[in-house]
Parts: C-alpha cells; sequence; structure tokens
C-alpha cells in the first residue's frame, strides 16, 4: 500500500513509500520502475519528504503504532534516495518518551485496540526547510538543508509535567500565520482546540478560514497532510457536495464553473492551497 508518493524534480524520479512492506519503489517520471530500496530494523517510515539531490527526510512511526513498550530512540532520519540506508539520524533530545496514540484493551474479548488523532503530522515542510515535531520534546526544531538545527517554538508547561497530556501540533505554516492545534489526549478520546499564532502581532489566537468561493460561510480544511515548501496543504472537495451547493446556489467564482460541469459521480476536486504572493 503507498502512503507517500514523493516527486523529486531534481533527478526527474518518483518515490512510492510502500509503508507495509518496508520498501521504497522508485520509477522515472514515464513511469518506468528503476530501483527498490529496502528500509532495514526495526522501523516503519510513514512519513517521507524529499530533502535534497542525495537524501529523504522521515520519520519513524513505529514508536507511536507499537502495543508494546515505546523505544527510546530517536524518530528522524535521511534516508539515502540510492539504496535505503540511514545517512543521518537526526538528534532531538527529550526526557521520556511520549505517545499521541491512545491504546486500550477489551477485556471481555481480550483485544487490545490503539488509535491515533488523525492531524498528528511529525514533519511540516516550511518553505526551504522543515519543522519537526517530536511530541515527548517541548521544543519544535527547524531543520535546515545545511543539517543545522534551530529551535522554532518552544511550549509550556512540560509536556513531560502535564497530566492529562496537552500536545502542540502544526497544521499549516505561512510567512506570518502559524496555524495550530492543542491536543488533548484523554484517557479514551481527544480534545482539540485550533490556535493561530501572528508573527506580526505576536497574539495568539482562536481562528476559522472560510472558503472564499461559497457564498455563505463554509469552512476551510487546514489539516490534510502537509505536502511541500510551494505548495503546504490540499482539501479533497466530493463531487456529490459540490454539484448539490452548485444547485443550491451557494457557490461563485471559479468554484461555482468547475461545479457546473460535474457529475455526482465524478472523481473529487482537488483544492490547493499555496502561499500568497505579495506584490
Amino acid at each position: 500500500t503507498a502512503l507517500r508518493v514523493v516527486l523529486d524534480e531534481d533527478n526527474r524520479e518518483i518515490l512510492v513509500n510502500d509503508y507495509y512492506a518496508k520498501k521504497i519503489l522508485v520509477y522515472d517520471l514515464e513511469g518506468n520502475f528503476k530501483r527498490r530500496l529496502s528500509i532495514e530494523g526495526d522501523f516503519l517510515l510513514f512519513d517521507m519528504y524529499n530533502f535534497d539531490r542525495e537524501n529523504l527526510i522521515c520519520h519513524d512511526s513505529f514508536n507511536d503504532s507499537s502495543i508494546g513498550a515505546f523505544h527510546t530512540g530517536q524518530s528522524f532520519m535521511l534516508i539515502s534516495k540510492q539504496d535505503g540506508r540511514i545517512t543521518r539520524e537526526i538528534q532531538i533530545p527529550f526526557k521520556k518518551k511520549k505517545s499521541t496514540v491512545i491504546k486500550f484493551q477489551d477485556e471481555a474479548n481480550g483485544m487490545h485496540y490503539s488509535y491515533s488523532h488523525p492531524s498528528v503530522f511529525p514533519i511540516v515542510p516550511n518553505f526551504n526547510d522543515y519543522i519537526l515535531i517530536e511530541v515527548s520534546a517541548d521544543t519544535l526544531y527547524r531543520y535546515l538543508p545545511d543539517h543545522t538545527m534551530r529551535p522554532f517554538i518552544v511550549r509550556t508547561p512540560s509536556i513531560q509535567s502535564m497530566d492529562p497530556e496537552k500536545f502542540l501540533l502544526l497544521s499549516l505554516l505561512t510567512d506570518r500565520y502559524y496555524f495550530m492545534e492543542a491536543l488533548e489526549k484523554e484517557k479514551m478520546e481527544f480534545q482539540t482546540i485550533d490556535l493561530l499564532y501572528d508573527k506580526q502581532e505576536k497574539a495568539l489566537f482562536r481562528y476559522k478560514v472560510y472558503n472564499s468561493d461559497y457564498i455563505n460561510d463554509k469552512e476551510a480544511y487546514l489539516k490534510s497532510t502537509p505536502l511541500n515548501g510551494e505548495i503546504p496543504s490540499c482539501q479533497y472537495l466530493e463531487a456529490w457536495e459540490l454539484v448539490k451547493d452548485y444547485k443550491a446556489g451557494r457557490l461563485k467564482g471559479e468554484l461555482k464553473e468547475i461545479a457546473s460541469k460535474l457529475g455526482e459521480e465524478d472523481n473529487p476536486v482537488i483544492m490547493l492551497i499555496k502561499h500568497k504572493k505579495y506584490r
């Protein structure tokens, strides 16, 4: 099952993460198979992004999804695009391993269950670098192209001292605004608060974002899987819902024109969320 696909424009390749088989399949831009990268060790590289010409930047999700004890090692690493070996292990300091995964046991049938919040993204593209979010640490770091790491956000109080635990997650970053989420992990459920930090005003707010192609208020979802530094996020608009909104007169602008040509069984419309270009 392919869970991540990375476009490497410099090398003119497409890298497909076969997560469960622990392999990365490499194709040329015409779709011809070139090579297979095997991932060694107890790693599940769910999150994978293009770092530079030679490396991918990845996160090991095995620690968070395992039913057993968490291992205490590092979760971020650079992987060679040529042979899949770890070329660099990125060290993020923390005291004790934490997890956003909720785990419980059904004593009636002896089954173990675990689930995670859908918008936990350990790696978030930030223009030309990446933000690394180790939920066990109190500092979110920028990892730069020259392999240096700088503090990006420091949270307080410490995650190590909280009960119940409250995690700080990133959803989307612009040059002025940080769209974030506070995630409280309770025994059997999550509680969330959407937060916005304005760098210019140096202030923190609750936020709601609306799609301007709707006549009435329609919230835009900013918590899809982060894409890259140029297109940080996207939103899938279901065709059947767009057809319904078009017939109800709720749409305007370009989206209205697109919806006018859709059928209910068509594929979703993908709305790319890009950085605003200032003149």
